[in-house]
C-alpha cells in the first residue's frame, strides 16, 4: 500500500452472517440478519452480569495490559500498542506486556519501538534488545515479525500508526479489509483474532475513535472459549473455529446493545477466574 493510498479499495461488508439460534448455529439470509438478539434473554441477562461483575472488580483485575502511561494520543503510544500486540500470540499475555513495559524503560532497548531506528540496526542488535526482557520469546519469529512491521511503518506510514488508519477513515471494516489485503506487511496483526485484538487494544489505550467498532469482534482465546462453552452458547468449542466463534458471539449480541469487543474482558477474566456464580 503506497503512501496516500486508501485502504477502503476493495472493502466489501459481509452480506451472510451466522446466526446462534440456541442450541444449533445456522447461516441466516440477508433480511434475517436484521433481527433482534439471537440470545435467549436469560442468556442475556448472566452476560449482563459477568460484565457487571467485571466493571466491579468482583473478577479480580480488571486488565493485565502494562504501559508506560504516555499520552494517549502521542505517536509513541499508538506505537507501542501496535508492535507490543504483534507478539501476543499462543503466549500469556500478562508476560508479553510485563516484558513490554520493561523492554520500553530500558534505556538500552527502547529503540525497538522506534521504526526508523529499528531499521538502522542488525538482525542480532535487534534480537538482542527484543530477548533482553523475554519481549520476544521466539527469538527469530518475532525478531522477524518486529522488523517487518516496523519497515511497513517506516516506509508507507511515516513510522506512524495512525496514518495507516486514516487511510482507512478509522473505519474498522476498512482496516480489517485492508489488513487482509496486506498480510505479508503486516504479519500477525492481519490475522483474524490478532486484527480484532488490535483494534480492541488500540480502542481501550489510545484516543482512537473508530466508527463500525461493533465490527471489532470478541477475541476468542482459551478463556473466552472456555467462557462460551460454559455459558452454553457452544457446545464444543473446538469443533468451532475462531472466526466462527467471532460471528456466533456477534449475531447473538446484535439487538442487545452490547458490542463483541465490550465482552472480551468480562469473559476471559471470569474463565480465568475459575467461573465464580454470579
Amino acid at each position: 500500500m503506497r503512501h496516500g493510498e486508501s485502504c477502503r479499495s476493495g472493502t466489501r461488508r459481509r452480506r451472510i452472517v451466522l446466526l446462534a439460534a440456541m442450541p444449533s448455529v445456522r447461516l441466516a439470509t440477508e433480511e434475517e440478519s436484521e433481527v433482534s438478539s439471537s440470545f435467549a434473554p436469560d442468556l442475556v441477562d448472566r452476560i449482563e452480569k459477568i460484565r457487571a461483575a467485571f466493571e466491579e472488580g468482583a473478577l479480580g483485575e480488571k486488565a493485565h495490559e502494562k504501559h508506560p502511561g504516555l499520552p494517549l494520543s502521542s505517536r509513541e503510544n499508538y506505537l507501542y500498542f501496535t508492535l507490543a500486540p504483534a507478539l501476543n500470540y499462543q503466549r500469556q499475555s500478562h508476560q508479553l506486556w510485563r516484558a513490554a513495559e520493561k523492554t520500553f524503560h530500558d534505556p538500552a532497548t527502547a529503540f525497538v519501538y522506534e521504526p526508523s531506528l529499528v531499521g538502522e540496526v542488525t538482525d542480532d542488535e535487534l534480537r538482542r534488545a527484543l530477548t533482553t526482557h523475554a519481549l520476544a520469546t521466539r527469538p527469530v519469529r518475532h525478531t522477524e515479525t518486529w522488523r517487518r512491521l516496523c519497515g511497513t511503518l517506516a516506509a508507507h506510514y511515516h513510522a506512524d500508526p495512525r496514518e495507516f488508519l486514516a487511510s482507512c477513515d478509522w473505519d474498522v471494516v476498512a482496516i480489517l479489509d485492508g489488513l487482509k489485503r496486506d498480510r505479508k506487511r503486516f504479519p500477525v496483526l492481519s490475522g483474524p483474532k490478532m486484527s480484532n485484538y488490535w483494534l480492541f487494544i488500540l480502542s481501550r489505550y489510545t484516543d482512537v475513535k473508530f466508527e463500525n467498532m461493533h465490527e471489532v469482534s470478541i477475541i476468542p482465546d482459551i478463556h473466552v472459549k472456555r467462557a462460551t462453552e460454559r455459558l452454553g452458547v457452544v457446545e464444543d468449542a473446538s469443533l468451532h473455529t475462531t472466526e466462527m466463534i467471532a460471528d456466533i458471539w456477534r449475531a447473538g449480541l446484535r439487538g442487545t446493545g452490547i458490542m463483541p469487543s465490550q465482552l472480551h474482558g468480562p469473559l476471559w477474566f471470569w474463565s480465568r477466574a475459575g467461573f465464580p456464580e454470579l
